[in-house]
């Protein structure tokens, strides 16, 4: 386990003594899955589930089609959500050079803003070697369809290649890759196709003003279809369904610059640059909607002294948004954000934070969300760790939840310029523990969510639905994990146990999707050669379709 994390804080400090439950995914353990995706991956990471495109950290969100995620997405500490629908494409997220992912659980809102309601997830690529490395991954697989639900004699399979090469040139290192992704799915209508570009370039490890910068480039066609043909069906379409595709590209940039590096101060500037456009090729409409995303954020980090340390800075972005059923939006978005860190006592460290957030979009009102944070941290010994802590988060609306206009699936969905960001206070306490081959991590955690968004029938317009802030829910459970080195280099064993109690407090019954109890456990033997994986959830009490 790394000893060291950079998301909670926006800066690096041990993982024991941050007052936020920190869980960490290493590079090595992606790759050791097989997987082709990171999102095939975080299942196993303490107190995350993933419900098709979305990312539930403690039961957050249950399925919302990828639309407005409560989960924000970082790519070296850059968003990476969709500036139209909030939404997660790990399709063109890094594998190969992947470090690690830091995931932050609750409200952290007073660093992150919107999107931040449900925690943090961080990808943080590795650095560039001085030496030149090149990696080529090619895999191969094969479905088998489950007799009773086949619907094709043909032989399902998915293929990808990727090839990468990293070298420095001069003072500055640069890494290349390009790969070809395609997979007929396991189910009808779910066939899809990738191709992906990337860049990286970073200044040398000893630069005296360090620098960093991204690009990349994804080209998709993705099959699509909203539910299946029937509860007796659950692996085929609907034939008004059957061959609708949808084509996407995205272009994502960012970069990170320290004009001012000090023993006490350092100011970052980290700019990005988004850009993704999607059209559906269906039957029933021919819907398109294209966005540009351009923010940046400036911070200082000052410390007096070594029991003290103060970071403070500035957020801000600009949303275009053009659609042919969504209109012309702009939405702008702005933020001040603080923090305090304190050493209290040797053993106690206190963390103080805030943020201002201002929003607002074109044809819809201004709203500001104020977002403070608590957090207390006590290390009596090297071996155990404890923490508590109390946030308040905040999600804006994205520009399709508040203004989409179209007929899709069946339905028809009306705008509500009216529309408002949800809000949720969570809180949590937790210890950490380790000695010699054995370590472990526990929290008992609440989360109070108000105005959550949701579709729901629109006033006074039979048959069509809107956007609306219709749910107020509690989430509450428990959240833990283990990890026993059993003998050095041969085995390892790890286990997490999610538990989730968890209310809609409008109509007195359980949140949808959500399930109670969430088990995953791995056995590793010589490193990771060899390993095993288990994947347990309990039956959701609430599902809406099906």
């Amino acid at each position: 386990l790394p000893g060291i994390v950079v998301t909670a804080s926006r800066g690096a400090e041990q993982q024991r003594e941050s007052p936020a439950s920190i869980a960490v995914l290493g590079g090595r353990e992606v790759t050791r899955r097989n997987v082709t995706t990171l999102d095939q991956a975080l299942p196993f990471v303490q107190g995350l589930t993933v419900n098709n495109d979305d990312i539930a950290i403690r039961g957050s969100t249950g399925i919302a089609n990828g639309v407005g995620s409560r989960v924000l997405l970082l790519l070296d500490g850059h968003p990476v959500l969709t500036g139209d629908g909030g939404e997660m494409d790990f399709e063109s997220l890094p594998l190969l050079d992947l470090d690690r992912v830091e995931v932050v659980k609750g409200a952290y809102s007073a660093l992150y803003g919107s999107n931040a309601l449900g925690g943090v997830v961080n990808l943080i690529t590795s650095p560039i070697g001085a030496e030149p490395q090149t990696v080529v991954r090619a895999h191969l697989g094969m479905y088998q369809v489950p007799s009773r639900y086949r619907f094709t004699n043909d032989e399902l399979a998915e293929a990808g290649v990727g090839v990468q090469h990293s070298r420095r040139i001069g003072g500055v290192g640069v890494r290349l890759f390009a790969g070809r992704e395609h997979n007929d799915g396991y189910t009808d209508n779910n066939a899809s196709g990738r191709w992906l570009f990337r860049i990286k370039a970073a200044s040398a490890p000893e630069a005296s003003h360090p620098w960093d910068g991204y690009a990349i480039y994804a080209h998709e066609v993705d099959g699509s279809f909203f539910t299946w043909l029937d509860a007796a069906h659950p692996f085929q379409v609907d034939t008004g369904s059957r061959g609708d595709t949808e084509i996407a590209n995205k272009f994502l940039t960012g970069g990170s610059w320290s004009p001012v590096v000090r023993a006490r101060t350092v100011v970052k500037l980290s700019p990005y640059f988004n850009y993704n456009t999607l059209r559906n090729d269906f039957r029933a409409n021919n819907d398109f909607h294209n966005a540009v995303r351009l923010g940046s954020t400036a911070s200082v980090v000052f410390t007096p002294g070594p029991r003290a340390a103060l970071t403070f800075g500035v957020d801000g972005a600009y949303t275009h948004v053009h659609s042919n059923f969504l209109g012309n939006r702009d939405l702008d978005d702005g933020a001040l954000f603080t923090q305090v860190e304190a050493r209290l006592a040797e053993p106690l460290k206190l963390v103080a934070g805030a943020r201002l957030d201002l929003h607002h979009a074109t044809g819809g009102e201004r709203e500001t969300s104020f977002s403070p944070k608590l957090g207390l941290v006590a290390t009596p010994s090297e071996h155990v760790s404890l923490r508590a802590s109390l946030g308040r988060g905040y999600r804006a609306p994205s520009a399709i939840e508040q203004f989409v206009n179209t007929f899709q699936f069946g339905f028809q969905v009306v705008p509500n310029p009216n529309l408002k960001g949800e809000r949720a206070w969570a809180g949590e306490a937790g210890i950490t523990a380790s000695r010699g081959p054995f370590w472990m991590d526990a929290s008992l955690f609440e989360s109070q969510y108000r105005g959550l968004i949701s579709p729901a029938p629109a006033p006074g317009q039979p048959l069509a639905f809107e956007f609306q802030n219709v749910d107020r829910a509690r989430v509450r459970g428990f959240d833990g994990g283990v990890r026993i080195r059993v003998a050095k280099n041969i085995l390892d064993l790890s286990g997490n146990y999610l538990f989730l109690d968890t209310r809609d407090l409008k109509r007195g019954e359980p949140l949808p999707y959500r399930s109670r109890h969430t088990v995953t456990g791995t056995a590793e033997w010589l490193r990771g050669l060899i390993g095993v994986d288990l994947q347990y959830r309990s039956r959701p009490d609430i599902v809406l379709v099906y």
